[in-house]
């Protein structure tokens, strides 16, 4: 634990807090890497999701359907930016295509949202 790592800073739900400036900066310089991380889990996730919802015959709230649509929208808008997945990799077979299908096949049987 070095000392220079550290800052008094004011939050304003918690007041004052010491803060690791050190791991701040080192989140921040990583935060693209996460955000293909979880872009990718999203993308070869849903498919699984959604089968489940199916299977179980899940009645999803208004609430989770509009998580659900706001990632299945992610999904479709990282699709049209090539055939690599998010953080990089080759892909397996078509993932956007299943996550695509899953979302639809949810959204169908929830006809009433």
């Amino acid at each position: 634990m070095d000392i220079k790592n550290y800052e008094v800073r004011e939050d304003p739900e918690h007041g004052t807090v010491l803060v690791n400036v050190e791991a701040l900066r080192v989140q921040e310089a990583r935060a693209d890497e996460r955000r293909a991380m979880d872009d990718h889990m999203v993308v070869t996730a849903f498919p699984m999701r959604c089968r489940t919802i199916l299977d179980e015959r899940q009645q999803l709230d208004d609430k989770r359907l509009a998580e659900l649509w706001e990632q299945w929208e992610r999904i479709r808008e990282l699709s049209r930016r090539g055939p690599e997945l998010p953080n990089g990799e080759e892909r397996f077979g078509d993932e956007y295509a299943n996550a695509i299908a899953g979302g639809v096949a949810v959204f169908l049987w929830h006809a009433e949202w």
